[in-house]
């Protein structure tokens, strides 16, 4: 009876080291838990995943990544680990193949956990595997030193894009701050300033994913810019009311020449302006300086580039009075303001594919005497126009609505004659500016 007993318990162990002579090695054929749930349906078959695990190298299919863990810390780093509940509900399979030859395991694991969402930190003598939140992913500093653009325009086009930190807050101005130094005002020479100053190094702090598109953004972003040359020319042009509109008369002047290159819709009554295609603004001065009623006032010249303003100024800064101040137990004191008359030209262009927008300002003024009111600060008197005029490559416009009126009384005869037997004469003259644009790209090309 217990020989028969001794044969019975004997049995099970045999049939078990048979099994393992099938698999050489430590080779071990284990279920693979991520197709538990299939192998639950009728008529499924239940999948097995081979290991072979040894302390220098390890080959896993088929297996979830808990099971990579708890086999990589049971058989090789031997450290006590924790693993999060959402490393223990991932049932995908993935497959684990690792030997000395690759360098250190446990950075190579940390790049494993890393490509599935998932990181490994150590805390004291501990190891803790859980996922990734907000900013913990692993990320890499990338960076760059622009060659055409400014950090401010990169970082700008890149950050809605993408995920990451930019070295160009903005939170803050990136051009010179010139406040004057107070309390919580930026300055160029105090902390906060500084901090609001452009940079010209663009650093980026992302996920390696992210720093490849980042990469391949900055090859179509950091491109030269293309700028405009803006040429203009202002006229003052005096005639009598009788002669009609300024456009009426340079429309006759400059029919017999150009009627091919004049813009018809511009020549529509009540219209002020006329455009010309085909021809430069070298032409145009050179008809308009036959007529003498034609006198040039100025012709400013930028070269801007597109989305950044330029100015021009023909003139000079005249003192005019400004506030009164009354510090305490002391005399008042009387500011000075310097303001700018003569011609002032500004210009803000836009360059697009096809045309070129430009926002101008044009303003001829000068300071005369206050006859009225406060008499002891000049008036400033000027004619101004600011307008948005669309251009295309090339072609020249013809602005005007600058215009002044006067009149003038007198009598015709002799002086020893009482009035009853002289004339009364009245004439009513004009003047108008003109202004005459013309833009050119210069730069790169729009495909």
């Amino acid at each position: 009876m217990k020989k028969l007993l001794f044969a019975l318990l004997l049995a099970p162990a045999v049939a078990f080291g048979q099994a393992l002579d099938e698999y050489p090695g430590n080779v071990i054929p284990l279920i693979d838990y991520a197709s538990t749930a299939q192998s639950q349906k009728p008529g499924s078959q239940v999948k097995r995943a081979v290991r072979n695990v040894s302390s220098s190298s390890f080959d896993l299919q088929g297996v979830t990544v808990a099971e990579v863990i708890q086999m990589i810390y049971s058989n090789a780093i031997r450290e006590p680990y924790v693993l999060s509940p959402d490393v223990l509900a991932d049932d995908r399979p993935v497959s684990f193949r690792w030997s000395s030859g690759f360098g250190s395991l446990q950075g190579f694991l940390v790049r494993f956990l890393d490509s599935l969402g998932y990181k490994l930190e150590r805390v004291g003598r501990v190891d803790f595997v859980g996922k990734y939140s907000g900013d913990d992913r692993y990320q890499e500093i990338y960076v760059y030193r622009p060659k055409y653009r400014s950090v401010k325009y990169l970082s700008d086009m890149i950050s809605p894009m993408l995920d990451g930190k930019f070295n160009a807050s903005h939170g803050f101005a990136t051009e010179g701050v010139t406040q004057q130094d107070g309390k919580g005002e930026a300055t160029l020479t105090n902390a906060l300033g500084q901090m609001g100053r452009d940079s010209d190094t663009f650093v980026y702090r992302g996920e390696p994913e992210n720093i490849s598109k980042v990469k391949e953004l900055l090859v179509s972003l950091d491109v030269p810019g293309t700028g405009v040359l803006v040429r203009g020319l202002v006229y003052e042009v005096g005639f009598s009311q009788s002669e009609g509109s300024v456009f009426s008369f340079i429309t006759n002047l400059f029919g017999g020449s150009l009627t091919i290159g004049m813009n018809a819709a511009s020549l529509a009554p009540g219209s002020d302006f006329i455009s010309f295609k085909n021809v430069t603004i070298d032409l145009i001065a050179n008809m308009l300086s036959k007529d003498s009623r034609f006198s040039m006032v100025s012709s400013p010249s930028l070269r801007v580039m597109s989305g950044k303003s330029g100015k021009f100024t023909v003139g000079q800064d005249v003192p005019i009075l400004g506030s009164v101040t009354y510090p305490e137990n002391s005399s008042p004191v009387q500011s000075i303001e310097y303001r700018s008359s003569g011609v002032i030209f500004n210009i803000l262009p836009q360059v697009y594919g096809s045309t070129i927008d430009l926002d101008i300002q044009q303003q001829i003024s000068n300071f005369v005497r206050t006859e009225t009111g406060v008499d002891s600060s000049p008036t400033l008197m000027k004619r101004e126009i600011s307008t948005s005029v669309s251009l295309q490559e090339g072609e020249v416009v013809i602005l005007g609505g600058l215009a002044e009126t006067k009149d003038s009384n007198g009598r015709n005869g002799f002086s020893f004659l009482p009035n009853f037997l002289r004339a009364n004469t009245k004439e009513t003259s004009r003047s108008e500016l003109i202004l005459v644009l013309q833009a050119t790209r210069i730069g790169r090309n729009v495909d």
